[in-house]
Formats: C-alpha cells, structure tokens, sequence
C-alpha cells in the first residue's frame, strides 16, 4: 500500500483543484464565521451578536463548517480522487503496475485522510487569527478554549470531513466518472439532508427515526456536542465512523468486481 499512498498523495499534492477546495473552505470559514458576525457587531454595538466569533467558541466555529458548506466540497474532493480516474484512464495505468485494487482505495483513502488533515490544521489556524482578531477589537473577556477542546474538536472535524469524502469517492467509484456524483451529491446536500430535518420537525415527525440516521444529521449532532461542558457526542461519531467504515468497504467491494473502464 505504500506505493499507492505515496502516488495518491503526489497526485492530490499536483492538483489545483485540491488546493483550490482547501482555499474555498478556509475563505468559508473566515466570510460566514467571523467576517459576517463583526460586520453584524459594527451595525448593531451588541456584542451577543458575535458568538461564535469569540476565541471560546474556535473548536465548534472551526468544524460546524464542515456540516453546513465544507462537507459540500469534500464530497467533491472525494469525487474527483474517485471518479476523475475512470475519465482520466489513469486507474487502468495504475493498476498496470500490479497493485491490488485493494490497495490502491487503500492508499486513496489514506491520502485523502491526510488532505483533510491538513484542512482542518489549517482551518483551526486561520479561526484563530481571526478569533484572535476580533477578540482585541471587542472588549469580550471571552477565554480560549483548553487544548483537549481543541484536540475533540480537531478529531470531529477530521471524521466528518472524511466521512464526506469517502462518501463522495464511493459515488464516483459506483458511477465512474465526476458530473453526475456531483450533482447528485449536490442534490443529496442541499436537498435530503435540509427538506428532510425540516419535515421531521413539522407535519411528519414520523420521519425522526429517519432523519436521525442522515449523515448530515449525525455530524450536525457531533458538532453540536463541542458546545457543550461535558463531552458527549459518542453515539454520533460512531454513527459518522459507521458510514465512513461502510463507505470503504462497499468501494472495495465495487473496485474489486466491476472492470474500470
């Protein structure tokens, strides 16, 4: 597997669109975050207006993202580490060289492991200077959080960012190419996992048990845990582990016994 791992990473590391995602995702963050809050603060005076714009508030600002609209570009970062290789024919090249199918999703799914790290590091960081920024400018008294805080939060935002992009790799292994997973990822987002939550809360509220399994559910509810003083959360992120664990295998399994042209 590591001669896989070290192409995948080569290959994620040569891509502009990577950097791109990772670039998009960090200005997310910074706009809706921190820009919007301050800019509310200048217009109002209240300082109840920042929220989660406050040094306290890093850990839960930093990965609600990835919930609301980075989830959204790891599906798509997933799709293209996935599906981009059928339009590319470089899976067939790859496979050439005598690795096992196995261990070229192997290596795939651990570099895109690793780009998430990277985002969510780098992400962290850039909340930070920016709490640190809007901290100076409004007199809030508001503390940092402590490091095990920051290390939950860390650890939340990298399984759900991964959950995401190995969903989004298993799509475009399922349907071998990149537009149509992207849409139908887009559709899934900003369709199932909004309309759903919202008919569960009205006129069906048969649909809870439903809406509870989402995915999108389950990493909001993770999210949702950093906030509060006692840990929690634990039956989210097992939820969250589950599908990122289903989602390999089932690509494996997809890998292994379809041909790749």
């Amino acid at each position: 597997m590591e001669a896989s791992l070290g192409a995948e990473l080569l290959k994620l590391r040569k891509r502009r669109a990577v950097w791109s995602l990772v670039g998009a995702a960090v200005a997310l963050l910074l706009v809706i975050g921190y820009a919007l809050p301050y800019a509310r603060y200048l217009l109002t005076g209240d300082p109840a207006v920042l929220g989660r714009a406050l040094p306290d508030r890093l850990a839960v600002t930093a990965v609600d993202g990835d919930v609301r609209y980075v989830g959204v570009l790891a599906f798509v970062l997933g799709v293209l580490s996935a599906g981009g290789e059928y339009g590319w024919t470089t899976l067939r090249t790859a496979l050439v060289q005598r690795p096992s199918r196995t261990s070229v999703l192997a290596g795939k799914v651990v570099a895109l492991g690793v780009v998430n790290l990277v985002l969510v590091l780098a992400m962290f960081a850039a909340g930070a200077a920016a709490a640190a920024l809007v901290a100076a400018a409004v007199p809030s008294g508001a503390p940092w959080p402590p490091p095990a805080g920051l290390t939950r939060g860390i650890a939340s935002g990298w399984l759900i960012l991964q959950m995401w992009t190995v969903l989004g790799a298993l799509a475009g292994i399922a349907l071998r190419g990149v537009a149509v997973p992207v849409g139908l990822g887009a559709a899934w987002l900003a369709g199932v996992e909004t309309l759903l939550p919202a008919l569960a809360h009205g006129p069906l509220a048969g649909l809870r048990p439903l809406r509870d399994a989402l995915p999108g559910a389950n990493a909001g509810a993770l999210v949702a845990a950093l906030g509060r003083p006692a840990a929690g959360g634990e039956r989210a992120a097992l939820v969250v582990t589950a599908y990122l664990v289903a989602a390999v295998a089932l690509g494996v399994v997809l890998l292994r016994r379809r041909d790749v042209t």
